[in-house]
């Protein structure tokens, strides 16, 4: 070859090979976190765990991982609880469940900022202790996650979600070594358990779960899947221990480590009792003893007058029946429609029914005219029928619960409303042959 050749090659190389191969490296080392390095003796991985918020969404914690690459000086925290309430559809995609959350970087500082000034809330790390053969296998996982087509995921609150994220990607880097630990362990409580008490405090919510939800999170659960809770598996990650690459525990060390708490605020209260049953129990109860009363009262006792005692079976037939009706349609559209199948097959459905909405035209035809129809109508014969059917149902709900016939925990439900439905539509079975509705 000769010499003019060779340097016309070499001319071409460098203004169009060379240049087209550093691009190249350029980019596709921007699809590794940053914090990705050969030498991963100066890679520290941390686990950070954040306490219990005020807000809704942030009553179960949160889980998110540091990476620090000390030699390059990068420090980077990698978080999947990233959403926004102003996505198309939000609430739809929520009923529907699918609801798309996706992983996210920020620096380490901002991080601590939003949580230490913003949501108020406490923030706590520990190191994470693997070798290099299993900090890269996380590394690599962090990699694929962070590319654009992998950075959504579907959110599901008990199995995948912040904390279930990084206690997967940790098992995979430590091949299975946390689930071979914790799955066949007991954690002696179910999902139900934990929303009641991370929801106490907000009673009206944590009612409306405990109908919704079915017997699918009555069973008691491992403490693989309790692991669902970030303060639960910074607990249960403290007691492992470490492994060589072999898969072996090494002597004398744990998993998590030099625990440090980065954030120190007063803890938000979560726990307390929930008072919401027996409120509910009183708003139905008082208002029937009322109209019952008023019907054995004698000459000592003065109780309302007919037309206030129309008024008061109105208003708490509008009332409860708009209540329990969109239960029941919630039930049902949720068991038809939602891919949350904790929300299908529900036993409550016997006693919150989509069409107590009937109750609302009975209720309002009390306050109208306190005669609202005709004796013999049909749509008192209807509701006569339609107040006996709760009778019975009610019945064998309560059989259900004393017989333990099914796994779903319907204590509450019984324990507080079953009575006083009784007691109402007893009362309205009654009044309806007075009053014709």
């Amino acid at each position: 070859m000769d010499s003019r050749r060779s340097d016309v090659l070499v001319k071409q190389f460098c203004f169009y090979i060379f240049p087209f191969i550093l691009f190249f490296l350029f980019f596709t080392s921007k699809a590794l976190p940053a914090d990705s390095k050969q030498n991963l003796d100066n890679v520290d991985i941390y686990l950070l765990t954040v306490s219990d918020g005020d807000a809704l969404y942030t009553r179960f914690g949160h889980s998110i991982l540091r990476i620090v690459d000390r030699e390059a000086r990068k420090d980077y925290s990698y978080n999947w609880g990233t959403f926004s309430f102003d996505e198309p559809g939000f609430a739809f995609k929520f009923f529907k469940g699918v609801l798309i959350y996706r992983m996210d970087r920020m620096s380490f500082p901002a991080v601590i900022r939003f949580y230490r000034d913003h949501e108020k809330r406490s923030v706590w790390q520990d190191k994470v202790d693997l070798t290099n053969s299993q900090k890269q296998i996380l590394l690599d996982r962090i990699a694929w996650n962070i590319k654009p087509e992998n950075v959504k995921y579907l959110y599901q609150y008990f199995s995948n979600n912040c904390s279930t994220k990084i206690r997967d990607y940790l098992d995979e880097a430590l091949n299975g070594k946390i689930r071979e630990y914790t799955a066949t362990a007991d954690a002696g409580i179910t999902y139900r358990d934990h929303v009641r008490s991370h929801l106490a405090t907000i009673p009206f919510v944590v009612m409306g779960l405990d109908i919704f939800m079915n017997s699918r999170i009555d069973r008691k659960i491992s403490t693989w899947e309790e692991m669902f809770l970030p303060a639960k598996m910074r607990e249960y990650l403290l007691a492992i221990p470490s492994f060589n690459d072999a898969g072996e525990p090494r002597e004398g060390s744990h998993l998590l480590s030099d625990s440090q708490t980065l954030v120190a605020l007063p803890p938000v209260q979560t726990q307390g009792k929930n008072n919401s049953y027996i409120v509910l129990a009183l708003l139905l109860m008082i208002p029937c003893l009322v109209v019952i009363g008023s019907r054995v009262s004698t000459s000592n006792l003065r109780f309302p007058s007919e037309k206030v005692r129309s008024i008061i079976l109105g208003l708490t037939g509008i009332a409860w029946g708009g209540f329990s009706g969109f239960l029941g349609l919630v039930m049902l559209l949720s068991w038809s429609f939602s891919e949350h199948l904790d929300l299908h097959h529900n036993v409550n459905l016997l006693t919150f029914w989509p069409i107590d909405w009937l109750l609302i035209p009975a209720g309002w035809g009390y306050l109208k005219s306190f005669k609202k129809l005709p004796k013999k109508s049909r749509f008192q014969a209807f509701m006569q029928y339609f107040y006996l059917g709760h009778l019975v149902t009610c019945v064998v709900l309560a059989m259900i619960f004393l017989t333990g016939f099914v796994e779903q925990d319907i204590s509450r439900v019984c324990m507080f409303t079953l009575v006083p439905q009784l007691l109402l539509y007893a009362t309205f079975f009654n009044e309806s042959k007075k009053y014709g509705a």
